[in-house]
């Protein structure tokens, strides 16, 4: 696993902390009431990679036995190591006047792997997310997102060939 990272505008720890209020930056004899944010809006950008030095069954001749297709090989083809790319990206948009975290934020996340070891081939995702939206409950994120996954060829394939041959219905 690698992963590099590039991340702008982190609350420092303390404030990560569920126990740190506003008070806790005030200075000693001030009263009481909103801190002004001392960052600029936050982000978080990160690339990597996963690598599975074991061997994988090719995914065609896996979903053909799986389907009890008589075009089924005896043995799968073993294709090899396994592996994944993936991006993550998270940005805050606004910040609610007076608050170190509170408002709108925008995520995005993909990952690709070889479609022909892998059930799966890509996913995409990404939305929105607010947090501190009902009074009281800073720590809370409401967040509303969409995805998209794409299943691989070669299984799609192995189902078409296998309801072709066998004359079956899968889907």
């Amino acid at each position: 696993v690698g992963e590099i990272s590039y991340r702008i505008n982190q609350p420092p720890e303390e404030e990560l902390s569920a126990t740190r209020t506003s008070a806790d930056a005030r200075p000693l004899g001030a009263p009481a009431g909103p801190v002004a944010p001392q960052r600029g809006l936050a982000g978080s950008y990160e690339a990597g990679f996963l690598y599975h030095t074991d061997g994988f069954a090719d995914i065609y001749d896996v979903t053909l036995t799986d389907l009890g297709s008589a075009l089924a090989p005896p043995t799968a083809r073993d294709r090899g190591a396994n592996y994944a790319i993936y991006l993550n990206l998270e940005q805050e948009i606004w910040r609610e006047p007076g608050t170190e975290d509170g408002g709108l934020g925008a995520f995005a996340h993909a990952v690709w792997m070889p479609p022909n070891r892998n059930y799966l081939e890509f996913s995409i995702e990404g939305g929105l997310y607010y947090h501190g939206l009902i009074p009281g409950r800073d720590h809370d994120a409401l967040g509303l997102g969409i995805a998209y996954i794409r299943i691989s060829d070669h299984v799609a394939d192995a189902v078409n060939a296998t309801n072709q041959h066998d004359h079956t219905a899968y889907s």
